[in-house]
């Protein structure tokens, strides 16, 4: 019987103050048959590493069944995504092939949204976003969550806070 090394790493994601990268955070891995296995995950920029501070989204991929990764690239930024930070990625196999890619921006201190791109070209390039979430309120997700049904329905298991006060019914607390 053959078994698995455990506790291998094959990456270190260390933090560097000196670089402007202070923390890395929650990421999520897809494999694919021609682009080897993806990981997108959290990258913090700037000098704070708290969970509201700036971060974007870096891809980094394996060609050699996960024994290496190559150095990554940011594929989103929370500037252009119009947020103040992005964080819990999700990856999933979409229907027609492509790779969906869902994630969560804060737009402002008390506003979060979830959104999905998806991408053709194994993560290459990814097209326009589209909203998940489009009411205002503080949405939580946790990366690698999303689901896909024997039917091929979508769930997204998102935590609302609330924040904003009774907007789901039109009320106000």
């Amino acid at each position: 019987m053959e078994y698995l090394e455990l506790g291998k790493a094959v990456r270190e994601l260390a933090p560097d103050m000196e670089a402007g990268n202070p923390r890395n955070s929650e990421g999520t891995f897809l494999e694919t048959e021609e682009d080897g296995i993806l990981f997108v995950y959290s990258r913090f920029r700037g000098s704070n590493p708290a969970d509201h501070a700036f971060a974007d989204l870096c891809l980094m991929r394996s060609m050699d069944g996960g024994e290496t990764f190559d150095e990554g690239e940011i594929i989103l930024t929370c500037d252009k995504e119009g947020g103040v930070n992005m964080m819990c990625p999700s990856l999933l196999r979409m229907q027609n092939g492509e790779i969906g890619l869902f994630y969560l921006v804060r737009m402002t201190y008390d506003i979060t949204k979830i959104f999905l791109r998806r991408s053709a070209d194994g993560g290459r390039t990814w097209g326009e976003r589209v909203c998940c979430t489009p009411l205002e309120d503080f949405f939580v997700i946790n990366n690698d969550r999303v689901l896909r049904t024997a039917s091929g329905r979508i769930i997204l298991p998102v935590a609302s806070h609330r924040s904003r006060g009774g907007i789901l019914d039109g009320r106000s607390e």
